[in-house]
């Protein structure tokens, strides 16, 4: 309204009135058109041409065609080459066809007229921020329907509504996505390269790769590290079990894991190993910082070890003769050994705690590292003497000390973050502190407490946030070698599908407690949720536009033909980036996935109601609102699970005609869906039949791990 405004004094047939005076020519064109002038478009030549273009505008509103001549073949040159937009420039061409339709509309409405499909064309080509966007949408949107309220107006009405929705969730939030990207920096623990990849490996890397390519579609600056822990005395011993040397099996076992994070899809900018030299060097600065600060020294260590966990204990941490985790101990008999100062840091880590309430979660897992840092810490062993394999502790007169695996082993998050830094200007770039690092919670006391202790300590800042998730079991039952009952996550790829194995993982489980996998909590997600929730609602709207719209997305309707529940729907989906933002801010990912189903579920509910299959014959004008209220809800669904299922959305997106380049957060309201061909729709999400046999099988697996529970039981 504000805008069209300034143009109400606008006539098209201005040829009649006496030409201002000089001086006044440039304002009067202003005043009377644009309300201002319009922003220069970034290609220089285009920049150029619609400038002289628009100068001349003062002369050509006054009928002077044979005036007007050059500058229209200029421009007409100019938009020509890119009439739709295919060369990517669309805010160039914009600008080339505003001005053309500006020196149209003043000698003769009807040449303008011919102009507006390119113009309309190019809107869909803007890759500027939306704050530009905005701006330049509703004022020059203002324009053209004051100029041509019969044929514009209808089509551009919903545009319209988007950028003012846009604009208005812009000003709330003080700015766009894309006009400041904020540095994201989200690691998985390395993981331990005794054993091959198992699921909660799978979880940890999926539910990071989720939140990594969540905040890219924000606009964000991202670095996403997972990678291998390659030390210590257990790799050591299942190396020579293995018959090879430790490097010979670390080799082999850490490409099982970068081979698991493919095939699972994941978009890890660095895969980090601790035999890489570039993290010897990192662990050997942090060592020399820590020693040069008074923070390490030499003594001799006597105590209870777990070599499966890597883990020192104390005597009152015993449960029955074994570690908390149930893994062996044994009795270290006054070993010379490396101490890091950690004593030193109890009240620092509680002060830290106390003004970093999120630096915790969830905040179950905060009160157990208080509390366990509020008894008093003891000084931690950092190096061993009794195996080789690991980093030499830097300035050892002996060498015989390495460093304990988990000060070499925590280093890695600077290493990837590029440290040592070379200088001042270097660090301020470097992706540090670490935004979130995220880890089973049986290793939370070595990120919660002995990291930030020993970055505090070096000088450095400790990270942004931990995450402890649970642990997942398989039918109410922990997983063990001994049952028979640990799942392969390359299994669940091969029988379900990548994109459904991760929309289960992440969907699953209130994210942070325990899991409890089954077959049939899988299949609900695949069939239940997936392929009769979103595959069904797409499958059969795209089906209808293809059968009864001449394979062709309907355009965007007016304002007018909308109805209460046309609207209701359109509102719901305009509020899930909104809510999606709170939920993933606490990294939430069940709640992301189920916001969104529950909002497909309304969608589907809406097409049922209004029967779209059923107006084809009635009303095939309603029909089309409403495919086009569906998709355009699809769209917006599709956009935002993309980080969940990548594969599966970029398919849909396809399907719907949406550019690769317009899947951003910020294309939800500044590129609503417009009325693109497409090919014969394709289910996104099969289902999935298991066979009768398979069924079989995993009952009877599942009674024969509740038969080895209770032989267990009785044993015991």
């Amino acid at each position: 309204h504000t805008s069209a405004t300034a143009f109400r004094t606008y006539t098209p047939h201005a040829a009649q009135k006496p030409p201002p005076s000089s001086s006044s020519k440039r304002a009067a064109f202003n005043n009377n058109t644009t309300g201002c002038p319009p922003p220069e478009p970034p290609d220089s030549n285009a920049a150029a041409a619609t400038a002289r273009c628009i100068s001349q505008a003062p002369v050509l509103r006054h009928g002077n065609e044979s005036a007007a001549a050059p500058w229209t073949k200029e421009l007409s040159s100019q938009a020509s080459k890119n009439a739709s937009g295919a060369s990517g420039d669309g805010y160039a061409d914009f600008w080339r066809c505003y001005a053309r339709i500006q020196i149209c509309a003043q000698l003769q409405l009807q040449n303008a007229q011919a102009w507006l499909p390119t113009l309309l064309s190019s809107i869909n080509f803007w890759h500027h921020s939306i704050n530009t966007v905005i701006g330049s949408h509703i004022q020059v949107s203002a324009f053209l329907c004051v100029l041509f309220p019969e044929s514009v107006a209808p089509v551009i009405t919903i545009p319209i509504t988007f950028s003012v929705n846009a604009w208005k969730k812009t000003k709330e939030h003080g700015k766009s996505f894309a006009e400041d990207p904020e540095k994201f920096y989200v690691t998985t623990p390395i993981y331990y390269v005794n054993d091959k990849p198992h699921i909660g490996h799978a979880y940890t890397t999926v539910a990071c790769d989720i939140l990594a390519r969540y905040r890219r579609l924000r606009g964000d600056d991202v670095l996403f590290v997972t990678g291998t822990d390659e030390h210590g005395q257990k790799v050591q011993q299942s190396a020579e079990k293995a018959g090879k040397t430790p490097q010979e099996f670390v080799d082999e076992v850490s490409q099982n894991f970068r081979q698991l994070a493919d095939e699972l899809h994941c978009s890890h900018d660095v895969f980090i190993r601790t035999t890489e030299p570039r993290h010897k060097l990192a662990a050997e600065k942090l060592w020399k910082t820590l020693e040069d600060k008074g923070q390490i020294y030499l003594g001799f260590y006597e105590g209870w070890y777990s070599v499966r966990d890597e883990t020192y204990y104390k005597e009152s941490e015993l449960v029955d003769g074994k570690a908390p985790t149930g893994a062996d101990v044994e009795w270290v008999v006054k070993e010379p050994s490396y101490f890091f100062k950690l004593s030193e840091w109890t009240q620092p880590l509680l002060d830290f705690y106390e003004k970093n309430p999120n630096f915790l979660q969830p905040a179950i897992r905060k009160a157990e590292i208080v509390n366990f840092v509020s008894k008093g810490l003891q000084d931690l062993s950092i190096s061993r003497t009794t195996f080789d394999w690991g980093i030499p502790v830097p300035g050892d007169e002996e060498k015989k000390h390495v460093m304990y695996v988990w000060i070499d082993a925590l280093t890695n998050y600077l290493t990837a973050a590029g440290y040592p830094w070379e200088s001042t200007e270097a660090k301020e770039k470097a992706h540090w502190p670490a935004s979130l690092h995220m880890m089973g919670k049986d290793i939370l006391r070595f990120h919660a407490v002995y990291w930030p202790a020993m970055l505090m300590a070096a000088g450095l800042e400790p990270p942004n946030s931990l995450f402890a998730h649970g642990w997942w079991m398989r039918d109410g039952q922990k997983m063990s070698k001994s049952l028979g009952n640990v799942i392969d996550p390359r299994d669940l790829i091969g029988n379900y599908g990548v994109d459904q194995t991760r929309y289960f993982l992440a969907s699953s489980v209130s994210f942070g407690d325990d899991g409890d996998y089954s077959e049939e909590t899988m299949l609900t997600a695949c069939n239940g949720i997936l392929a009769n929730g979103l595959g069904n609602l797409a499958q059969r709207s795209l089906s209808l536009v293809f059968k009864n719209c001449e394979k062709t997305i309907p355009e965007p309707p007016a304002e007018s033909d909308l109805t209460e529940k046309d609207k209701d729907l359109l509102s719901a989906a305009e509020k899930l980036l909104v809510s999606s933002e709170e939920i993933m801010a606490s990294n939430q990912l069940n709640r992301f996935c189920n916001n969104l189903h529950f909002f497909t579920k309304e969608a589907n509910v809406y097409i049922d109601g209004e029967a779209p299959w059923s107006l084809k014959k009635t009303d095939p004008e309603r029909m089309k609102v409403v495919l086009w209220v569906v998709l355009e809800s699809v769209r917006r669904i599709a956009i935002l699970l993309q980080p969940v299922m990548p594969g599966a959305m970029g398919k849909l997106l396809d399907q719907l005609g949406v550019l690769p380049e317009e899947r951003m957060f910020k294309h939800l309201e500044s590129a609503p869906l417009q009325a693109n061909k497409i090919e014969k729709p394709q289910a996104v999400f099969p289902r999935i039949e298991v066979p009768e046999v398979g069924r079989d099988d995993a009952v009877s697996q599942k009674k024969k791990g509740n038969e080895k529970a209770a032989a267990s039981k009785k044993t015991t």
